[in-house]
């Protein structure tokens, strides 16, 4: 939406409205720039060797799905 329509948009609201809205935008705006900023370059095997995953994860199933009644 360009600028013009958001002004536009914003000239039939109260005062109070229109600082509600202002602030919104400019917390979204600030939240798009924190989230640029996490460092990701960690995320993947943050939990390497802290969790053990079974070689075949479909080995309870039955059991599984015995104690959900099926």
């Amino acid at each position: 939406m360009p600028t013009a329509d958001i002004v536009k948009a914003l000239d039939g609201l109260s005062i109070e409205n229109r600082n509600m809205v202002i602030n919104y935008i400019l917390y979204l705006k600030e939240l798009q720039i924190s989230r640029r900023k996490k460092d990701v370059s960690k995320r993947f095997g943050i939990a390497k060797g802290k969790i053990q995953v079974p070689d075949d994860i479909d080995e309870c199933n039955d059991e599984v799905a015995e104690l959900f009644g099926i």
